[in-house]
Parts: structure tokens; C-alpha cells; sequence
């Protein structure tokens, strides 16, 4: 500007520098002239150029029209916009509105268009709870893309594909969190898409005209639509990396392990991935959980008709009732399940298994990976959860809950709770090992072992100051807390970094990219200049076994982390399935030879436990044991037991308290059977169970009495 300037002012014309003892390499700016077509100067980057007729019609020059980028593709034009960090093209079409006869149903290729499509602003979200119509829309299937800001067709600048998280019921990618224009910044071009979430996403009626799953198969149209188009955009087809928070970790764990995805993008990286979570089963609960739905929507045989003329607020509150009801759980997994009622579904076709049993038999995909998760990842779940401090038996009720029997006192042991204090913080410790940190470290073991190469990270960043109105988290590493340095974008999130977190958000970025374009985090020989960030070794037991530590006021490694915590969770397993089999349940001595198996669990814990014999407690065993018969007859409508009724019998109160008062036996164990004893069985907790620990010295003193 300033050459321009000087050689106007010498000359007359900011073109003419031959006043100058060298000249300097910009472009010629021509006079404004009909016999040049009205040529305006253009200042921009990477380099300036010239608009001919600017805004008189629409005119494209060199891949710009009217000052906005255009790219060709597939099925129309599109106009994008320009940021200072990179071109951006919002609310791209990749599938056919899923409305009418299309919701719930694979989604369809979109109707080409004929005139330049103006995507410059984002799409609408995909229906969620509370719903509002002037920002959500069943017409939601559209893709942002974020570019360098000189990529063209010819650039092959690799990909970053990033799935939204959100407990599969919620989010958008017009989320400020999930833009991408500082990465693409970074000579990547980023993919953000949006997808069917909660019912909408999920519904399964157990025949073959609602198939479920269609979250997954709209995220499988994106990544096509990524394959046919990104040239155009700069980038490269060849070199896609799947990335996802959160449930959007699980999604790519699921595109991981799904032959359907395979060729669709080539190396993921995961974060805060719970491998945990179950997935509903097409052929056992999942078609009563769709047909449920179906009934409380006033569809009674489950019609698709009938269902697709549902208002969508209707579909909102439905799901949102089932979300939060003991029908919204999988019997027997309680709250892992509670937290993503409305998940993929395990249908044989494009989900074969739990994503953990895919990874421990190696039934995924061999690409470079990334696993992380943050250093109390699962503390804001124990919290949500719980919303009010957590004595002792109500600790004691929540593992009975949502664990399988034979583990549940052994996890108490291994994560002792203390009398009269909030038993929330020891209950997040648990859930972040169960859930994240030692169940991550698990699989990047196995899959490691397998010659499959992953590097592993732990985000140890606690917040300094409450951005997330999550109070629980202030001095803590919660899930998806990353979420404000993982894209360099915490302005649009109005925060500001300091010079550590700025250091922070840049390193994430860098390790990023340099994976995009290498498969190696700690690979930056693509860049023209290197910057000092430390080395990521690969995860490996040469090197023990190291993870990342993403801290202030610079990164580290962790070597071999929270190896002797996990020891536990690798013994024991990971698996919130009871090891019972229902299927024997189906004649009267095996249902009776099944339960004197629970109550043999339950004995030999408790009684290792408490450090007593088991030899006088055979009493209590037979009385533990009709317990659970009448239970069960007090279940089942026909008096017999189901696999069903088993896994509710095991994941309620009624049985809980049985467990733990299986050794003290102060009151008719029958009786818990009746929900109107519940009070009399707390009480009966304070008063006897919880000074028995304090007398075995399996507690610190209590700084109260109990009652």
C-alpha cells in the first residue's frame, strides 16, 4: 500500500515506479476505465489482485466473485466468505433435507442447484431439547467448511473432519467452539458437520423401515461428500484425519470399527472418548426402547406414517421424558447408559459390537491414532449426576446402581468413601478412571501391542476461572475442559488466553496439524519453520508407555500414568455388563442354581471385604437368596424370571440394600421388596451399617456421628 501511495504521489499513478532506483514486485493497477472493464485494485491476501466491474454483475475472476471465494462442486456452486485467518464456506448442502418421507431414513444425495449458492452464514441446528424454531430446523444437514486463505484446487492441503460432541442429544457445528478457521490457518482445511442427534438420530422400532443409526450414516454422507469435493476446496482426499470430543470421539471410534467407513478417511483422533459406553443391542432392548417411544407418541403399532407426521416438539419431549426415566436406561448399566440414552445401535450391519470389545479384539481399522482424555475428565458426571453431596449410603447405592454385582464391593474397597463428608469427589475419581483415564490407557495398550500406533495424551489444565458455570470444575481438569485450546479459538468463545494458555492453544494446534499432514504428532519436517514445542513420542512400552501432559506453562510427559490405579480396572474389567448369563434362566433349577450364584458374589466380596468368615453366614445366604426370589416373582408378571427382569432386579434399589445389609441382617430381608420400606432401610443404614465400617477400622474417624 504504501509502494502505491509513494508512487502516487510522485508520479499521478500508483503504478508507475520509475521515479524508484529499484522496483518492487506488485501488481500493476491499471487506471478505472470502461476500456479495462473498470478494473479496482483488490487489497488482500496472500497477494492483491484486481476486481473488473466489482458488484455490476456477477463476474468471477481467478476464483472469486464479487470480492467472495467460489468453488465448484459437485452438485452446484457455492460463494464463501472471507475471515482475516481463512475462506470460509457455512451451510453447504450435503444431503437431502431429511423431512417427510426422509426422516428416519439413510440420508439422500441433495438436489443440485443452478445458481451460485450464497453460503456464508450457518445453517440451522439439528433439533434438540429446549427447542427453538428460529435456530433449529429437521433441514439440518449441511457442512462448513474452513480453508487456507491461498488454497485452490491444486493445493492438497490434508483434512480435518471434526465430529461434535454433545452426548449424541445436543450441539451444533455453528458451535463457536468448533470453528475451524484458525486451523485451517495452519494449512490444514477444516470439515465441521452437522448430523441427526437424540430420536431423530437414534430411533430404532425393531423392523426394517426405521433402521436407526442414521447419525452415523449422516456422518458417513459428510466424509462422502468430502471424498468428491474437497479438491475443489484445496484439499487433499487422500489425507483425512477423523477427529471428535466427547461423543464425537465415540462417533469416530464407531467409523474406526465400521468396514461401512473404511475407505472414507485415514488416521482419527479422539478426545475425552469414553469406550465405555454401551451401545444398545438391535435384537434385544433397543426395539422395546423404539416401540416405547412409539406409544408415548400416540403411534401404537410403531408406523412409520404415523410417526414421521409427528411435530418435532413432540419428538423433543418424548425423547427428553425417556431420557430421563429408569425406560431411558439399558437394565443392568445404569449410568453410563444415563448419560447418552439416545446412542448408536449395535445392528449387525454397520455396528457389529462394543466399541470396547472391537479394540481389545482388534476389530478396528489399523491407522495412526490419537487417545486423550483430561486428568479428572468424569468429575463433572458425578456431580450432574448427584446433584446433591453424597453421604455414604448414598455412595454405596450409586455403585450398587450402576455396576455388575460381583464387582461392586470390590470397586467400594478400591475407592473407599469417608463418613460424613460429600463423596462426590472420591465418586469422580472412580468414574474418570473408569471411564477415561485407565479404560483409554487400556485400549492404547492393546491396540498398541497390535502394531497399531497411537499416541496418548492426559490434559492436565485445571480452570482458573469459571467459564464453564460448572463450579465442581474450578481447579479441575474436566471433560472436554480442552475444548477452549484445541482450536486456537477461545476469542470467538470470548476468552481471552494469558501467554501460558496462548503457548497451550498453539501447541495443541501444532501437534494437530502436524498429525493432519504426517500421521506423527512430533513430524513438523512439512513446515517451513520449526517451533519449540516438546517431543510426542508414539505410545510404547520401550519408551514406558508415554502420554502427553497438555499443562501450563508447558507440556510434559506422563510416563506409564495411573499404571497401579488401573490395575485394578484391567483385573477386574471394564465391562458394566453383569457376568450372569439370564439365559439360564429358563427353567426353575437353573434360575435357582443362577441366584445362589448372585448371592455367592455378593457373600465372598462383602465378607473379604469386612475380614470376617463366611461360615456363619449361611443363613443369611438362604435369606439373601428367597430375597431375591420374591423380588423377581414380585417383577415378572409371570412369575418367572427373564434375562430382562434380572439385569432391573440387579441395577435397582430393592436390591442394594439387600447387598449391603446381607451381613448384618437386622430386619426381614423380605421386606425390601416393598418400595415403602425404603425409609426404614436408610435408616437402618445409618444407624447399623455405617458404625459397623467405623468399628472394622475401614474408615477414618468420622468428623460426625451418622445420625
Amino acid at each position: 500500500m504504501i509502494y502505491y501511495w509513494t508512487n502516487f504521489a510522485h508520479t499521478g499513478n500508483p503504478a508507475e515506479d520509475d521515479w524508484r532506483t529499484e522496483t518492487m514486485d506488485f501488481p500493476s493497477w491499471p487506471a478505472y476505465d470502461t476500456n479495462d472493464n473498470w478494473p479496482s485494485m483488490r487489497f488482500t491476501q496472500p497477494d492483491n489482485g484486481l476486481f473488473l466491474d466489482y458488484r455490476s454483475t456477477e463476474l468471477i475472476v481467478d476464483g472469486y466473485s464479487n470480492g467472495q471465494p467460489v468453488v465448484d462442486t459437485a452438485h452446484g456452486t457455492v460463494h464463501g466468505i472471507y475471515f482475516e485467518e481463512a475462506r470460509a464456506f457455512l451451510g453447504i448442502p450435503y444431503a437431502a433435507p431429511p423431512v417427510g418421507d426422509l426422516r428416519w431414513a439413510p440420508p439422500q444425495e441433495p438436489e443440485p442447484w443452478s445458481e451460485p449458492r450464497n453460503t456464508t452464514e450457518h445453517s440451522l441446528s439439528c433439533p434438540q431439547f429446549p427447542y427453538n424454531e428460529t435456530k433449529m430446523s429437521e433441514d439440518c444437514l449441511y457442512v462448513n467448511i474452513y480453508t487456507p486463505l491461498d488454497a485452490n484446487p491444486t493445493s492438497n492441503y490434508p483434512v480435518i473432519v471434526i465430529l461434535h460432541g454433545g452426548y449424541f442429544v445436543m450441539n451444533s457445528n455453528s458451535r463457536p467452539k468448533l470453528d475451524g478457521r484458525f486451523l485451517a490457518n495452519s494449512s490444514v482445511v477444516a470439515v465441521v458437520p452437522n448430523f441427526r442427534i437424540g430420536a431423530l438420530g437414534f430411533l430404532y422400532t425393531g423392523d426394517d423401515t426405521i433402521l436407526g443409526n442414521f447419525a452415523i450414516r449422516d456422518q458417513q454422507a459428510s466424509l462422502k461428500f468430502v471424498q468428491q469435493n474437497i479438491v475443489a476446496f484445496g484439499g487433499d482426499p487422500d489425507k483425512v484425519t477423523l477427529m471428535g470430543p466427547s461423543s464425537g470421539a465415540e462417533s469416530t471410534a464407531v467409523h474406526l470399527t465400521s468396514q461401512r467407513s473404511e475407505n472414507l478417511f485415514h488416521q482419527a483422533i479422539m478426545t475425552s472418548i469414553y469406550v465405555t459406553g454401551q451401545f444398545r443391542k438391535a435384537n434385544a432392548d433397543t426395539p422395546l426402547f423404539g416401540k416405547k417411544f412409539a406409544r408415548y407418541a400416540g403411534c401404537v403399532t410403531a408406523s412409520p406414517a404415523c410417526l414421521r407426521k409427528l411435530p418435532v416438539e413432540t419428538i423433543l419431549n418424548i425423547q427428553t421424558l425417556l431420557m430421563y426415566s429408569d425406560t431411558g436406561q439399558v437394565d443392568g448399566e445404569g449410568s453410563i447408559q444415563y448419560m447418552q440414552p439416545w446412542s448408536p445401535v449395535i445392528d449387525g450391519d454397520l455396528i457389529h459390537m462394543q466399541l470396547l470389545d472391537a479394540f481389545e479384539t482388534i476389530q478396528c481399522q489399523r491407522k495412526p491414532m490419537i487417545i486423550g482424555v483430561a486428568r479428572d475428565d468424569a468429575r463433572n458426571f458425578a456431580f450432574q449426576l448427584n446433584q446433591e453431596p453424597m453421604d455414604l449410603p448414598d455412595y454405596l447405592k450409586f455403585i450398587l446402581q450402576h455396576f455388575p454385582a460381583e464387582k461392586a464391593a470390590k470397586i467400594a474397597v478400591q475407592y473407599p468413601a469417608i463418613i460424613g463428608v460429600d463423596n462426590r469427589d472420591t465418586l469422580g475419581v472412580l468414574l474418570t478412571d473408569f471411564n477415561a483415564v485407565c479404560s483409554s490407557r487400556y485400549v492404547s495398550n492393546i491396540v498398541t501391542s497390535n502394531d497399531i500406533t497411537v499416541y496418548h495424551y492426559i490434559y492436565d489444565n485445571p480452570l482458573s476461572q469459571n467459564v464453564t458455570n460448572l463450579n465442581y470444575c474450578i481447579g479441575y481438569s474436566c471433560h472436554n475442559g480442552d475444548s477452549l485450546f484445541m482450536f486456537h479459538n477461545a476469542v470467538l468463545q470470548n476468552y481471552t488466553y494469558n501467554a501460558t494458555e496462548e503457548r497451550l492453544a498453539a501447541s495443541m494446534l501444532y501437534y494437530w496439524t502436524n498429525f493432519a499432514h504426517t500421521g506423527n504428532p512430533d513430524d513438523d519436517d512439512w513446515r517451513t519453520e520449526t517451533k519449540d514445542f516438546p517431543s510426542w513420542p508414539a505410545y510404547d512400552t520401550n519408551d514406558n508407555w508415554p502420554s502427553m501432559r497438555f499443562t501450563q506453562p508447558d507440556n510434559g510427559l506422563f510416563l506409564d500414568y495411573r499404571s497401579k490405579g488401573c490395575t485394578f480396572w484391567d483385573e477386574i474389567g471394564y465391562s458394566v455388563k453383569s457376568s450372569i448369563n439370564p439365559e439360564l434362566f429358563l427353567q426353575f433349577k437353573d434360575r435357582t442354581a443362577l441366584l445362589h450364584d448372585v448371592a455367592d458374589h455378593f457373600i465372598e466380596d462383602l465378607c473379604s471385604f469386612w475380614d470376617t468368615s463366611c461360615n456363619n453366614l449361611v443363613g443369611t445366604r438362604r435369606a439373601l437368596i428367597a430375597t431375591l426370589l420374591k423380588c423377581a416373582s414380585t417383577v415378572s408378571s409371570s412369575g418367572w424370571i427373564d434375562g430382562n427382569t434380572l439385569a432391573a432386579l440387579l441395577s435397582k434399589r430393592r436390591t442394594y440394600a439387600a447387598v449391603v445389609l446381607v451381613e448384618l441382617n437386622p430386619i426381614s430381608l423380605e421386606n425390601i421388596c416393598n418400595p415403602g420400606t425404603k425409609s426404614m432401610v436408610m435408616q437402618k443404614m445409618e444407624e447399623e451399617v455405617i458404625p459397623y465400617f467405623y468399628h472394622r477400622n475401614k474408615f477414618n474417624s468420622p468428623k460426625s456421628t451418622c445420625i
